[in-house]
């Protein structure tokens, strides 16, 4: 089962819609919607995750891997959940920064194909001048 049955399972076994689904954790129906599209690939934040799993008590674990047992009966203690969200914070930012890194990549990936076209151009312009003209 992937993310997003996971998801909709959650969403039918508490019998709500997705726009009283995304009030109780905070988000847009719209966000929701997003998550349970295929075609936009998209995934709630931690935070979102997190609060899913507070509201619902939802087992972490099970929602992003479908291991374990769906619902817990208080998945953790209050200083579990504060160190949750701490590592789940850095993790967010890692995230960010890898994010960052990449499109960096991708414009000096762009600077390096303007290179390549600009030294294959060259190198056809004296190719031509090595043809004799027939």
């Amino acid at each position: 089962m992937d993310f997003r049955s996971r998801l909709l399972k959650i969403i039918k076994t508490k019998k709500l819609s997705q726009a009283k689904f995304a009030e109780k954790i905070g988000v847009s129906a719209g966000n929701v919607s997003n998550w349970l599209n295929p075609v936009y690939n998209s995934k709630p934040t931690f935070d979102a995750m997190l609060q899913i799993c507070e509201r619902f008590e939802v087992n972490l674990n099970w929602l992003l891997t479908g291991d374990g047992d769906m619902f817990l009966g208080g998945c953790c203690s209050k200083e579990d959940k504060e160190d949750i969200r701490g590592q789940l914070k850095e993790a967010e930012i890692e995230l960010l920064r890898l994010r960052e890194q990449n499109a960096s990549l991708k414009i000096k990936n762009e600077e390096l194909n303007g290179e390549i076209a600009e030294r294959l151009r060259e190198i056809v312009g004296l190719q031509r001048k090595l043809i004799p003209n027939t």
